[in-house]
């Protein structure tokens, strides 16, 4: 019998209607499509029904990682969630991806992926074990507890090797853009906590230790380890992120995901009530950081608390500041009654008002039935649309890092991707905007020359003038390159 290595030959298919499992085989899909979103996809187009709802029972969540998860393979252990999402608009086939350990312990049990459809008569727990054995338990003392908590009291309960992913009130009330978090601070968006919710599925647990996974080539994969190493640890190499530093905030630990150098600085931090959390230099992890400037002349400890009461109620952040982008003008417009939500203007920027705008969300109460719609729907309800204009697309909201009015090669990512594409984005937009700091400070900030970017841009994009920023010439080519790399990762996946 031939060896299998990477994949684990099966998912689980779970229906939470009437607690059952059983495993079936990828492999005709795995051969073809890889695994990650690849499989998930072909699952989802091939499973599922156009009239389905994101919030029918029917719809099914796939969770799938890729070959090399749970491997020594840098950068591997991240995973997909898959499914009809709430959050578009209309609702459509979309996918989250989130890292931490979840997506490798996954491996660990013998399982490539999970298929979750149905729902429950009671919220419930998903325990699988070794070889894919699953379990039901209840959830009703856990249910209406944030994410902090239940993973905290789950990981409590099964011990060191229970991986855990959950829904916080966001998701249990049906939340649009309501998320997944995950051990180790692990995020997916597009919405899928509230069909978690929906399911009344609270959590799903992992519990396996961590073993070793045969590699075909094990020596190669050592020899990318230590070229993977010998490239990011270089002191002139470029390639060491910038931390995001925040006021009155300090960092516990580093926490990158499993198998990851953590490059991004992924960390646990904590402020001074003590409050701790999980971020990273991203644009998400400081949504509140404008409002808090205005009004207190720093970024701290408020942006630090707005993102971590996010995470903890599993509220997409990144919706979360499409909102704040636009609830100003609609509150001075008089169609949200600040005595009335508590969202005085005078306050935006501090604690209590983006307490009492979260508070609103997750309990649904007044206009915050209309918000946990989310940006466009709300909007729409309350009559401001105009004020999306310029901020608000399907596919998320334009910004100089990202517009297609700069970065030529994004218009036909925009025009193919029927969500944010982000991660597309980032191809070009990042190491064009290093270029653009090593030119605008006459190369005393910033590594990447005009001679590198050419460079690069040939090696990675097709050809060089694929970064000349005043010609449409090659940049369809180095759309379609970007696309298919970026297709790639999300299958394997890295």
């Amino acid at each position: 019998m031939t060896r299998l290595y990477g994949w684990a030959g099966s998912i689980l298919r779970i229906n939470l209607a009437n607690c059952t499992s059983n495993k079936s085989s990828n492999g005709d899909y795995s051969s073809r499509f890889i695994g990650g979103r690849g499989v998930a996809s072909r699952f989802y187009w091939d499973e599922m029904s156009e009239p389905c709802g994101a919030f029918d029972p029917d719809n099914c969540l796939y969770f799938m990682n890729g070959p090399l998860s749970g491997t020594r393979a840098p950068g591997s252990s991240r995973w997909i969630v898959l499914g009809k999402s709430p959050m578009a608009v209309p609702e459509q086939y979309a996918s989250g991806n989130m890292g931490g350990t979840f997506g490798a312990a996954l491996k660990w049990a013998g399982l490539d992926g999970l298929a979750v459809t149905g729902r429950s008569t009671e919220p419930v727990i998903l325990l699988i074990e070794p070889e894919g054995r699953c379990s039901f338990e209840p959830a009703g003392e856990l249910w209406g507890r944030d994410t902090a908590e239940t993973i905290a009291a789950l990981e409590n309960r099964y011990g060191p090797d229970a991986h855990v992913a959950t829904i916080g009130r966001g998701g249990e009330m049906g939340v649009r853009f309501a998320t997944i978090i995950a051990s180790g601070g692990a995020v997916a968006t597009k919405g899928f906590g509230a069909v978690m919710g929906s399911k009344n599925l609270k959590a799903i647990v992992v519990r396996t230790p961590q073993r070793a996974m045969p590699e075909a080539r094990s020596e190669d994969v050592t020899g990318i380890r230590r070229e993977i190493t010998r490239l990011w640890k270089g002191k002139d190499s470029g390639r060491f992120w910038s931390e995001l530093m925040l006021e009155e905030t300090e960092k516990v630990k580093n926490q990158p995901c499993f198998g990851c150098p953590g490059l991004c600085r992924r960390g646990v931090y904590r402020i001074g009530d003590g409050m701790q959390g999980h971020r990273k230099g991203c644009m998400a992890s400081v949504f509140y950081y404008a409002h808090e400037m205005e009004k207190r002349g720093k970024m701290g400890e408020v942006t630090f608390y707005a993102t971590e009461l996010a995470n903890r109620h599993g509220l997409c952040a990144l919706e979360m500041r499409f909102l704040l982008l636009w609830l100003p003008g609609a509150i001075e417009r008089g169609v949200i009654d600040p005595s009335a939500t508590g969202l005085h203007p005078q306050n935006m920027g501090t604690r209590e008002w983006i307490e009492n705008l979260v508070n609103l969300i997750i309990s649904r109460n007044g206009v915050g039935d209309l918000l946990a719609e989310g940006s466009r729907r709300s909007a729409n309800r309350l009559g401001v649309a105009d004020l999306l204009v310029g901020l608000v697309r399907q596919t998320g909201f334009d910004s100089d890092f990202y517009s297609p009015r700069l970065f030529l090669a994004h218009a036909p990512i925009y025009a193919t991707e029927p969500l944010y594409p982000i991660t597309q984005l980032h191809r070009t937009s990042a190491p064009i905007f290093k270029w653009i700091l090593w030119m605008a400070t006459e190369g005393s900030m910033g590594f990447l020359t005009t001679e590198k970017l050419q460079h690069l841009a040939q090696t990675f994009w097709g050809d060089k003038l694929a970064a000349d920023m005043n010609s449409i010439d090659k940049k369809g080519a180095a759309a379609v390159i970007n696309q298919n790399r970026c297709y790639a990762m999300e299958n394997m996946v890295y």
